[in-house]
């Protein structure tokens, strides 16, 4: 009887073990993400999304994205931005840039990093990065603002969506 309990003790220790190392390795699938569609003149659709992970050790992956639409297919505009702020929150909380992003930053203060690209001739203007926030840090936040201008008369004036409390 003994044995059967220690066997069935070591198995829900096993299978807690096993769930704990799921969730802490597949943090993609507990991503924070925001994302919104605002139509615009000419039956064009502007979309801003933003994404972060939701679990971390060190590092927090990031990305944002501003697109153009037109009807189910993606539509070019003259040119679109995309600015993405990511923010570390807590009690003397700061942020480390520790990986390239893929667009250079437009500002850095000790917990804030804002990013800025803007593309021509095209559909997509998106951004992506890695931060770690300091060990103070309670979550972080990512903040992403997208603008765009299509021919002569359309403009897109920018708009937000917020992954995380910001």
């Amino acid at each position: 009887m003994a044995s059967t309990f220690v066997s069935r003790l070591f198995s829900v220790t096993a299978a807690t073990a096993a769930a704990g190392a799921l969730v802490l390795t597949a943090s993609p699938a507990h991503a924070t993400s925001s994302s919104q569609s605002w139509n615009i003149n000419g039956g064009y659709k502007a979309t801003v999304n933003a994404w972060h992970c939701g679990v971390y050790v060190k590092a927090c992956d990031w990305k944002t994205s501003t697109k153009l639409y037109k009807g189910k297919s993606s539509a070019k505009a003259t040119w679109i931005q995309s600015r993405a702020i990511v923010k570390s929150h807590g009690i003397g909380a700061s942020l480390e840039i520790s990986k390239s992003p893929s667009i250079k930053i437009y500002s850095k203060t000790k917990d804030k990093a804002e990013y800025r690209w803007k593309n021509t001739k095209t559909w997509i203007s998106d951004a992506s990065g890695q931060v770690k926030p300091g060990f103070t840090a309670t979550h972080i936040s990512t903040k992403s603002c997208g603008a765009l201008k299509i021919g002569k008369n359309i403009n897109f004036k920018e708009k937000c969506v917020t992954a995380g409390a910001f």
